[in-house]
């Protein structure tokens, strides 16, 4: 039986995994165009490695067509 899954990776504890800045996790993480794929693999194996998965994308709140009006 393995570790459970943890709900919180600190950003730097991927980033120093996979041998990038914590600035890049985030953009890996949230499916940014300006990761080269690479790099993408190491991030999300090193965030799989210690149980941290991608955000489900959440929906627009809509709240920004209201003030614009």
């Amino acid at each position: 039986m393995g570790w459970p899954a943890k709900s919180h990776v600190p950003v730097r504890t991927i980033a120093a995994a996979a041998g990038v800045s914590s600035a890049r996790v985030p953009r890996v993480m949230n499916g940014g165009p300006d990761v080269t794929p690479g790099t993408r693999r190491r991030v999300l194996a090193a965030a799989g490695r210690r149980g941290a998965a991608r955000a489900k994308r959440r929906r627009p709140c809509g709240h920004r067509a209201s003030l614009s009006s």
